[in-house]
């Protein structure tokens, strides 16, 4: 029965949302494009672009949202850090909504980046009893900000299927992060699940329409639900593990998009889409292999109980 339940709230219930913030905004857009499209061709491609994105923003956000209420209880601001995950993840995906389709394309990232940083830090805990966290806040709040902008941007620079692979083989590392977190905070590893049905949903979607724009939108929120997990665990670990594993597992997403961006040029031959297929997974295989191996070198002999 508990299987069920973490089953239910964490794959089934965010990807039925994500489909529906999907079907919302082909409902709300080819309303928008037949009564817009003769008279303002422009005007209606990027009001089409804005309506797509805000659903499936508020889709995504809602998803992780629902994911951690759940299973643990409803609020906005909470006074535990962790807690405050969702917040920041709705923070990011206003920012996503917003700028979809911006024609100022600095400014679009300038916004994406202020609220990513102030999203980072609403979940970074404060008060006397994390004095020990305050040497490293900085590099904290760097390693979430930029491993979400960083990976955002190459996925955003990516063309349809590309993306849509990219964002399959991420969750690879969703589950490595998972893997990573159990070992001392189950409750952000349970959401991650959410995370990862959220990306899976919308790259299939893509692959399948042959679009990014669907999971190109909702790419931000889950980038940044991915590192506040990982720091979060850490944040609360008493296993003495590395930052620096932490702040590499939050980071892999970025270099595998990196790694792998050479495979997304010539991506309408069958040919390069295999070789992009192949040489993604392969890299975000690797990364996994290598996070879970530190992981396992760096864990203290019998663990902890929790």
């Amino acid at each position: 029965m508990f299987e069920l339940t973490v089953l239910g709230i964490n794959v089934i219930l965010p990807s039925i949302l994500t489909l529906l913030g999907v079907a919302l905004g082909y409902r709300l857009s080819g309303a928008v494009e037949s009564r817009h499209e003769t008279e303002r061709p422009l005007e209606s491609n990027r009001t089409v672009e804005l309506v797509r994105g805000v659903c499936v923003a508020a889709a995504s956000a809602l998803a992780i949202w629902s994911a951690v209420a759940l299973r643990n209880e409803w609020a906005i601001w909470h006074e535990d850090a962790w807690m405050r995950l969702p917040t920041g993840v709705a923070l990011v995906a206003l920012a996503a909504a917003v700028t979809t389709g911006m024609n100022f394309v600095w400014l679009a990232w300038l916004i994406r980046g202020v609220a990513v940083l102030t999203a980072a830090l609403a979940i970074f805990p404060s008060g006397e009893a994390w004095g020990d966290l305050l040497p490293t806040k900085n590099l904290w709040l760097a390693s979430i900000t930029l491993s979400t902008l960083v990976a955002w941007f190459l996925m955003e620079r990516r063309g349809s299927r590309d993306a849509a692979v990219l964002g399959l083989s991420w969750i690879l590392l969703l589950i490595v992060a998972a893997y990573l977190t159990s070992q001392s905070f189950l409750k952000v590893t349970e959401p991650l699940m959410a995370v990862a049905s959220v990306l899976g949903c919308l790259s299939l979607l893509s692959l399948r329409r042959g679009s990014s724009s669907w999971v190109a939108t909702a790419v931000g929120p889950c980038l940044f639900a991915f590192s506040a997990a990982v720091a979060s665990a850490q944040f609360n670990s008493f296993l003495g593990l590395p930052d620096a594993l932490s702040w590499l597992a939050m980071a892999s997403p970025g270099i595998a998009a990196a790694l792998t961006q050479w495979t997304s040029v010539g991506h309408s031959q069958i040919g390069s889409r295999k070789k992009n297929l192949w040489a993604t997974l392969l890299v975000c295989l690797l990364m996994a292999v290598a996070i879970v191996a530190w992981t396992q070198w760096a864990l203290p002999s019998g663990g902890e109980e929790w």
